[in-house]
């Protein structure tokens, strides 16, 4: 397919990129045949090989973006999960093949890779950026990445790029399948216009929807995938607000302190009455003590943080709650001031500038007029990473009527839970490979040309449709 340059791309830029994309295309063919056993041993092995680099990253960490160790360790402890999650999913195998005899046609399906897949606006932290969250499942469903990485904090991101293709050629694969671009001018025009892209990931909803109508210009519009916002509502029922305000309250604060970003609980949303009053008073006095919280040494999140801060402050009917001890100058770099405002449910600044900034610990206290109201919130809120429902004595009807709601809208629900939800389950991996493929149908192919997994022989899977009742 013929595609020409967009016109805001240096033609040196362009020639980059694309001799990148053109080998992830040229690898694409044998990675997506390669085996699940083949793609366990390459993510582990990037696990294997982020372990080894842990030390020069924490020091590259500390002198780039003023990080201490204990959030490398906590990153690369989420990485080694997803990757788990999804090694499960790829051993069990089981939404990849099948075959349906009817008749008088035999079907033979196969869900396929893509094809080479673009990680744009890739995370500010040392690892993500390189090899995140999309990075690894689309390297699970069989798609070579090209990554595009911050020009921020280049030394985290080569010493990452380079334990990956370490990783690539000890699982004995072609260097295509994974490249590593720094931040050029224009390069994420490039790559979304590329023929040979098929697939693109953006870190956040505003930079996903840009690029998805970027996406409707080539001559093939690709899917753009991005992350769920991550507020992560918690909604406190009345019978548990009533009986425990001060102990939510405390909690509350302190996992948004020093839960990751991804886990942050950045929205409270409880109803009037004396049970709010304690919960505000405990948030108020719980944020006044809190240090100034870390984030990365980038001007871009510290950026996003002030916006957010000021956007919070000027939305109609949102007040400025508590604020935390200020970062003392340059002793405290890479440290932030938390801050928690406060709206009711009738003012909710809009969701997706709520989902971008959620990195950000600004939190918002919400005040629902009644249970209903609080059910009409939830239903504005968009799609979220996780959700945490609090139900005390007399809320189960309530929490049957909000739960739907919360099903719709988060990918992980918790019910009284004190912890943090996993970064990544088995479901949560299933479904991550699962955007990264496609369904391809044969219809009375002869075996010898159907891929080895569909053969009479494997035993994998084999579906008999009898009188329109699929049997095993």
């Amino acid at each position: 397919m013929v595609q020409s340059v967009p016109s805001t791309v240096h033609p040196d830029v362009w020639s980059r990129l694309d001799a990148l994309v053109r080998r992830a295309d040229s690898a694409a063919g044998s990675f997506g045949m390669s085996s699940a056993a083949t793609r366990c041993q390459l993510l582990q092995a990037i696990a294997a090989e982020l372990d080894a680099q842990a030390g020069a990253l924490q020091d590259a960490a500390r002198r780039e973006l003023g990080l201490a160790s204990a959030s490398v360790m906590l990153e690369r402890a989420a990485i080694r999960q997803q990757i788990d999650a999804l090694c499960t999913v790829l051993q069990r195998h089981h939404w990849q093949h099948a075959a349906i005899e009817t008749a008088p046609l035999r079907l033979h399906a196969e869900q396929v890779p893509l094809g080479p897949v673009a990680i744009l606006g890739g995370g500010a932290t040392p690892v993500h950026g390189a090899i995140g969250p999309d990075a690894l499942a689309a390297l699970a469903a069989g798609c070579p990445v090209i990554v595009q990485a911050r020009a921020s904090h280049p030394l985290c991101h080569a010493l990452t790029g380079q334990a990956v293709l370490r990783a690539v050629r000890a699982a004995d694969l072609p260097d295509g399948v994974y490249a590593l671009t720094p931040e050029l001018p224009g390069s994420v025009e490039a790559l979304l216009a590329h023929p040979d892209v098929r697939a693109a990931a953006a870190s956040n909803r505003g930079d996903a929807l840009r690029l998805m109508r970027r996406s409707l210009e080539r001559a093939e519009p690709i899917p753009v995938l991005s992350e769920p916002g991550r507020c992560n509502p918690v909604f406190i029922l009345p019978g548990a607000l009533n009986a425990q305000a001060e102990h939510l309250g405390q909690q509350l604060v302190r996992q948004f302190a020093a839960a990751p970003a991804a886990h942050r609980p950045a929205m409270i949303l409880a109803p009037e009455g004396d049970g709010y009053v304690d919960l505000r008073e405990t948030i108020i006095d719980a944020v006044a003590a809190l240090p100034a919280i870390a984030m990365p040494d980038d001007d871009g999140w510290h950026c996003g943080h002030r916006q957010r801060v000021d956007w919070l402050l000027s939305a109609p009917r949102v007040t400025l709650l508590a604020e935390g001890a200020a970062p003392d100058g340059q002793a405290m770099r890479g440290m932030v001031r938390a801050i928690f405002a406060e709206t009711d449910g009738a003012h909710l600044p809009a969701p997706p500038l709520l989902d971008d900034a959620c990195r950000s610990p600004a939190g918002l206290l919400v005040r629902c007029r009644d249970p209903q109201a609080m059910l009409d919130t939830a239903a504005r809120l968009g799609r979220q990473h996780a959700a945490v429902l609090h139900i005390g004595s007399g809320d189960m009807a309530l929490a049957s009527g909000l739960l739907p709601r919360l099903q719709r809208m988060a990918g992980q629900i918790g019910i009284n839970s004190s912890e943090a939800p996993p970064a990544w389950h088995v479901a949560a991996a299933s479904h991550a490979i699962g955007r990264f493929l496609r369904p391809v149908v044969y219809q009375d192919a002869p075996p010898i040309l159907l891929p080895a997994a569909l053969q009479d022989d494997n035993p994998l899977r084999l579906w008999r449709a009898v009188d329109g009742d699929m049997r095993h």
